[in-house]
């Protein structure tokens, strides 16, 4: 099933650039794990874990254990020259002659505006930049020596990140709100496109093997008409990372299913 929606997904994905800016779409599979548990990962779970994403439980050398991992679908599109990228992460699961189809919207905000100039000024050229940078790199030399001689003493230490389980630098140097009224349509319209395409392939794959889906299509019909798609408050809210404080994504996870 995940192999079929990703091929689902990535038919015709491509919006015509007059209209909406180039984005491309990706999708692949993941090992969701508790954030507790990264700072403990051996490399044979960690190449258990690869194995578990990429093939399934199901496959030799996976990891199996539901209480360590599950296997996700993470389909994600790219959009604004990289500045905005929404995802969705799908999980399946069958249980007691029903299938639930468990859906995750996640955006992350564009880059922070100084890192964005500071990206301008690291590619700038011409005599005034390297000038600069030839005297930055003899105080950096200076402020080296300086600190060689009085160990210990003035040397400044790192923040320390209060965040609970790793983060990517992406995340990391996002902005905390989202403040584009054309990025927030474009973002919440991805989400809506790739939600849709996902439960309409999972009605399809399930009508191809003689599923009876009346139960599923009415649940997703209600879904598809009545959620807020990415939060139930106001986008600007959305945040760069899933539990950050003051955060209100929340994670849709219904039950959804064709009796089998």
């Amino acid at each position: 099933m995940l192999a079929h929606v990703v091929r689902e997904l990535k038919r015709g994905a491509a919006p015509s650039p007059d209209f909406h800016p180039d984005n491309r779409l990706e999708a692949y599979g993941v090992a969701a794990i508790s954030a507790e548990r990264w700072k403990g990962i051996t490399p044979e779970q960690w190449t258990s874990l690869n194995v578990l994403a990429e093939h399934g439980a199901q496959a030799v050398g996976a990891e199996r254990a539901p209480k360590v991992a599950r296997r996700f679908l993470c389909a994600r599109v790219i959009s604004w020259d990289g500045e905005l990228a929404a995802s969705v992460f799908v999980g399946f699961a069958y249980e007691d002659h029903y299938l639930r189809v468990i859906v995750r919207p996640h955006v992350m905000n564009p880059l922070h505006p100084d890192l964005r100039a500071a990206d301008g000024e690291a590619t700038a050229s011409g005599w005034s930049w390297h000038r600069h940078a030839w005297l930055a790199s003899a105080v950096d030399m200076v402020l080296m020596f300086v600190r060689l001689l009085n160990p210990g003493k003035n040397r400044r230490r790192p923040e320390l990140d209060k965040q609970k389980g790793p983060v990517s630098l992406r995340e990391a140097y996002s902005t905390r709100y989202m403040d584009d009224m054309l990025q927030y349509d474009d973002a919440r319209r991805y989400i809506e496109m790739m939600q849709r395409r996902i439960f309409d392939s999972v009605e399809r794959f399930l009508e191809d093997h003689n599923v009876d889906t009346g139960s599923y299509g009415q649940q997703t019909t209600v879904i598809l008409q009545n959620s807020g798609v990415i939060n139930y408050g106001e986008m600007g809210s959305v945040q760069n990372q899933p539990g950050a404080v003051g955060s209100q994504m929340n994670g849709q996870s219904p039950p959804t299913g064709g009796k089998a």
